[in-house]
């Protein structure tokens, strides 16, 4: 499952770091080109602005894909006959896991994967540069966590 070519880990490196000090966060899909990760905003701030109330958290620990641009990127995708592979989004100076909030959104109430077979991946960004990447996906009844190599621009900021 964690196989992803070093333009699509550039890619969501380069989202990560555009967004820090904010979570960045968007999606890989995999189709007949291959994979490709686009990025979606993060809307969380737009919402905490609105009602603070349901969404305490700011883009500085959370994020919320923008719904509108979210399901554009999934209409695009299915006309171009891609799958959903992976959802990735970054933490910033809090390293690379997967939270609990990650996990509960991820699985419906009854335990199963909202999107069966897609990964989660999480982006640890320090101090404006991404040092690691870790993939999580859910195997029965836990999730399975492997390390994405960075690419070795990325390895040397780190």
């Amino acid at each position: 499952m964690s196989d992803y070519p070093p333009e699509v880990i550039a890619a969501m490196v380069a989202e990560a770091e555009r967004a820090y000090p904010a979570e960045g966060c968007g999606f890989v899909f995999a189709g007949p080109a291959g994979r490709r990760a686009e990025p979606i905003p993060n809307a969380v701030d737009r919402y905490h602005a609105r009602d603070p109330d349901r969404f305490p958290r700011t883009s500085r620990t959370a994020y919320l894909m923008d719904p509108r641009r979210q399901m554009e990127a999934l209409e695009r995708a299915d006309a171009a006959g891609e799958r959903l592979a992976a959802v990735f989004h970054s933490h910033a100076d809090v390293g690379a896991y997967f939270s609990d909030e990650d996990r509960a959104q991820a699985l419906s109430a009854g335990g199963q994967p909202l999107l069966p077979g897609a990964e989660y991946l999480v982006l640890s960004v320090r101090a404006g540069g991404c040092d690691r990447i870790l993939a999580f996906h859910h195997e029965g009844v836990r999730w399975q966590e492997t390390e994405i190599a960075l690419p070795a621009v990325a390895r040397e900021r780190a």
